[in-house]
C-alpha cells in the first residue's frame, strides 16, 4: 500500500499556488524523494509515483505554472528554475523526506529538473534527465526555424491550460496545404487556434544551458530529436555522470515497437529504459553513483561502451570518406524537397531533380561509428542547405540516418578553414551567386555498418515541412509572403565520420550500469 496526498498547494517563487500530488511509502519514517514537474498533467505520472513509493521512495509530481490545476500564466521556459527551487525547499521541509531529493523529468520535464538543479542547491542527490527538450525547440542551433514540430507542440501544449491532442493533424487532414500558409507567423489563424505565443517562441532567445554539478543520468533515444541535447548535457556535467542512448524514440520505448520506422529493433536493444533508471537510482542511493556511457549500436545486437579516459565517450578517430561528383539544381519552394522523420527508406528521394546525391565507396569491412558526422561542401545559392545522411544496403534500399539544416551564412566556412584534423567552424557572408564553404553537422549516430554498405549524402535547398521554406530573398522566412526559386550548385563535398577503431561491447547494459566505476 501507498499513501496519497492529492492536490497539495505549494507556493511558487512569487506566491502563486502550484498544485502537486505526493505519494508516500506505506511505512512511516523518512525516505528519499523523487520530484517531477510537468506541463503535461501530473496525473499522467500517478501510477509511476505509486510504483516508486512501493520501492520505498516517495514521489512528488507538480503541474508547472499555468498548466492544469496550477495557478498563474503558462510561459514555457520562463519560471522553471525559481518554481522548481521553491518545490525543492518545500519537499526538504517535509517530515517524510530524508534530505535526499532526486530531480527527474522527461522532455520539458527534463528542462524543469535541470533548471532546479542549477548551481548545486542543497538537498539534490542527483538528476535524471530523459529525452531533454532544453529550450532550442523552435529553431535549429544555427537559427533555421522549425515548422512541423513547432506547430505540433504549440498547437498541442502552447497558450493553453490543458492539451489539444491531435489538433494539428486533424487540421492538416482537412486542409492539406495549411503548412504552406504565408506568412508563417499567421499560421494559427489558418488553423483556427489563437496562439499569442506562437511567433514569440521563434523570436525569444533560447534559455542559457544550465550545468549539472550533482550526479547525473542522461537518457536519450537514437531516434529522438533531442538526442544531442542529452549528449551535450552529459558532456557539460561536472559530477559523476552516466549517459544511456537506446534505440528509442521520444517515448523511450513505452510503446512496445518491433520497428523504428523501417529499421527492426534488435532483440538486444529491447531493454526498458525504466530498468536502467532503476539501476542508476539504486547506485545513487547506495552512495556510489556510476560514471558510464552505454550506446545501442544499430546494425548490431549489442551496446557500445564508452572507454575514452578523457570524457568517457568511446574512443574515435575522424575518417574522411570521399564524396566524388557534384551538381546543380533549382530549389523551388513551390515543390520543396521533402523532409522525412526517423529511420525510414528514402531511396526514391534521390531521383528528384532538386537534390545533389553523393555516395561513398562501399565499406571493405564492418565499421563502427559513434558521434556526429560532418558534411562540408562548396555551395552556390542563397537560402538554407538541407543535408541528409542515409545508409545504402548492399541488397538495396537506403535508410535515413539523420538530417540537418543550416543557413547559407550560418553554416559557412572561411576559405582555408581545413586542416589535417578536419574543418574548423567559421562563417562566410554568402550572397546569391557567391560560393561559400559550408559545414553542416549532423545528429549523433551510433551504427555498425556491414561490409558492402555505403553512405549516401543528399544536399538540397529545402526540408519541408519539418523546416520553414526560405524565400530566397532578403526577407525573413517567417514573415515573407513571396517565395522565389533559387539556382544552386554543390561541389567539393567531404564526409567526416567518427570511427570507433576498437569498440568495446556489452550485451547487458543494466549489468554494465550496475558494475560501472
Amino acid at each position: 500500500m501507498t499513501v496519497l496526498h492529492g492536490a497539495v498547494r505549494v507556493p511558487g517563487h512569487d506566491g502563486t499556488e502550484l498544485v502537486a500530488d505526493a505519494v508516500l511509502p506505506s511505512a512511516g519514517g523518512r525516505h528519499p524523494v523523487i520530484v517531477m514537474r510537468t506541463p503535461y498533467g501530473r496525473t499522467r505520472h500517478l501510477a509511476e509515483a505509486h510504483g516508486w513509493a512501493r520501492r520505498g521512495i516517495a514521489a512528488v509530481v507538480q503541474d508547472v505554472r499555468g498548466r492544469y490545476e496550477s495557478g498563474g500564466r503558462w510561459e514555457p521556459y520562463v519560471h522553471e528554475r525559481e518554481d522548481g527551487r521553491e518545490l525543492l525547499r518545500w519537499v526538504l521541509g517535509r517530515p517524510w523526506c530524508d534530505g535526499r531529493v532526486i530531480l527527474y523529468g522527461s522532455s520539458y520535464g527534463a528542462f524543469c529538473a535541470v533548471e532546479a538543479a542549477a548551481g548545486e542547491p542543497e538537498g539534490v542527490a542527483g538528476v535524471i534527465s530523459a529525452v531533454p527538450a532544453l529550450g532550442a525547440v523552435a529553431r535549429e542551433p544555427g537559427g533555421v526555424p522549425k515548422l512541423y514540430s513547432h506547430a505540433w507542440w504549440w498547437t498541442t501544449y502552447g497558450d493553453g491550460r490543458t492539451e489539444r491532442v491531435g489538433l494539428l493533424d486533424t487540421r492538416i487532414a482537412d486542409d492539406p496545404d495549411a503548412l504552406r500558409h504565408l506568412p508563417v507567423t499567421d499560421l494559427p489563424a489558418r488553423l483556427g487556434v489563437p496562439l499569442p505565443g506562437w511567433e514569440r517562441a521563434w523570436r525569444d532567445p533560447a534559455p542559457a544551458r544550465a550545468d549539472v554539478r550533482v550526479p547525473l543520468l542522461s537518457v536519450a533515444g537514437l531516434y529522438d530529436p533531442f538526442v544531442d541535447d542529452a549528449v551535450d548535457l552529459w558532456r557539460r556535467a561536472r559530477g559523476p555522470r552516466a549517459l544511456v542512448v537506446g534505440a528509442w524514440q521520444h517515448d523511450l520505448g513505452l510503446v512496445n515497437r518491433e520497428r523504428n520506422g523501417d529499421r527492426p529493433v534488435a532483440p538486444g536493444h529491447r531493454v526498458p529504459a525504466a530498468r536502467l533508471v532503476m539501476a542508476w537510482i539504486d547506485r545513487l542511493l547506495a552512495g556510489d553513483p556510476p560514471s558510464a556511457v552505454l550506446l545501442a549500436a544499430e546494425g548490431d545486437d549489442r551496446w557500445l561502451i564508452g572507454r575514452d579516459p578523457g570524457d568517457g565517450w568511446p574512443r574515435t578517430r575522424t575518417a574522411e570518406l570521399g564524396l566524388p561528383g557534384g551538381g546543380a539544381f533549382v530549389a523551388d519552394p513551390g515543390d520543396p524537397f521533402p523532409s522525412r522523420m526517423g529511420p525510414v527508406d528514402v531511396t526514391s528521394d534521390a531521383g528528384r531533380s532538386d537534390v545533389v546525391v553523393f555516395r561513398t565507396d562501399p565499406f571493405e569491412r564492418a565499421v563502427t561509428v559513434a558521434g556526429r558526422p560532418v558534411v562540408t561542401f562548396a555551395g552556390i545559392g542563397e537560402g538554407h542547405w538541407a543535408v541528409r545522411l542515409a545508409e545504402e544496403h548492399p541488397g538495396g534500399g537506403a535508410v535515413q540516418l539523420g538530417h540537418a539544416v543550416a543557413d547559407h551564412e550560418d553554416g559557412g566556412l572561411r576559405p582555408g578553414d581545413h586542416d589535417a584534423a578536419g574543418p574548423r567552424p567559421g562563417r562566410t557572408a554568402a550572397g546569391r551567386d557567391r560560393a561559400g564553404l559550408q559545414r553542416v553537422v549532423l545528429p549523433t549516430i551510433v551504427n555498425r555498418f556491414p561490409e558492402g554498405a555505403r553512405l549516401r549524402v543528399e544536399v538540397a535547398g529545402h526540408h519541408f515541412p519539418l523546416h520553414v521554406r526560405h524565400p530566397h530573398t532578403a526577407e525573413d522566412p517567417l514573415t515573407a509572403r513571396t517565395l522565389l526559386p533559387s539556382a544552386r550548385s554543390v561541389t567539393g563535398a567531404r564526409l567526416l565520420v567518427p570511427v570507433v577503431p576498437d569498440p568495446a561491447w556489452t550485451v547487458d547494459p543494466v549489468k554494465e550500469l550496475q558494475e560501472a566505476p
